[in-house]
């Protein structure tokens, strides 16, 4: 409509503005192309694709759960964010990035844990890759990454070095991912 991506908020007029990270308002651009600018289809497809992004993410906090407290957290974990009313509200309510925030955030403690497995520097190419991808939908991923960062230097005690080793790669990785973007 020529007014580029104006404010989400209802009733505000705050004309163009791309006041976030990229990710989003190039997703909406896509949806716009593909089902038209505005159209119901276009709000349909991103509802769907938030509902799906939710799921993910519950299905991540079911990952996290087993791997740290067992099988039976991890189902109740799941099912409480799956029935969760601000999740279902946010899933069908909110054209926003909500909910590709919420994967992605949760997303950061599942990788860390994967390199913890093994501190080698494919695994930490692949964490800076995700991470820093993961930072074009929500910024806050890094410092969530950052957090996760410390606790796994401070916590692998006799594989310190290779922990660093690999976060640095993850962290070099992730810059390149996010420089030419920022």
């Amino acid at each position: 409509l020529g007014e580029g991506y104006s404010s989400p908020f209802h009733g505000v007029k705050s004309g163009p503005t791309i006041g976030g990270v990229p990710f989003f308002p190039f997703y909406l651009s896509c949806l716009f192309r593909v089902f038209g600018v505005y159209s119901s289809a276009a709000a349909a497809a991103l509802l769907i694709s938030n509902s799906v992004a939710m799921i993910l993410a519950a299905f991540l906090v079911y990952v996290l759960g087993r791997r740290l407290f067992g099988a039976k957290v991890a189902w109740l974990a799941c099912a409480w964010m799956t029935l969760d009313p601000t999740t279902i509200w946010y899933s069908i309510n909110c054209l926003w990035e909500t909910a590709f925030s919420t994967l992605v955030v949760t997303l950061a403690p599942v990788l860390m844990l994967w390199l913890r497995d093994s501190f080698t520097l494919r695994r930490g190419a692949i964490v800076g890759i995700i991470s820093g991808f993961s930072a074009h939908v929500n910024f806050g991923v890094i410092l969530v990454a950052v957090f996760l960062a410390a606790w796994l230097i401070a916590s692998s005690s006799g594989r310190r070095l290779a922990a660093v080793r690999s976060l640095a790669i993850a962290a070099i990785v992730g810059l390149v991912c996010i420089l030419p973007w920022s």
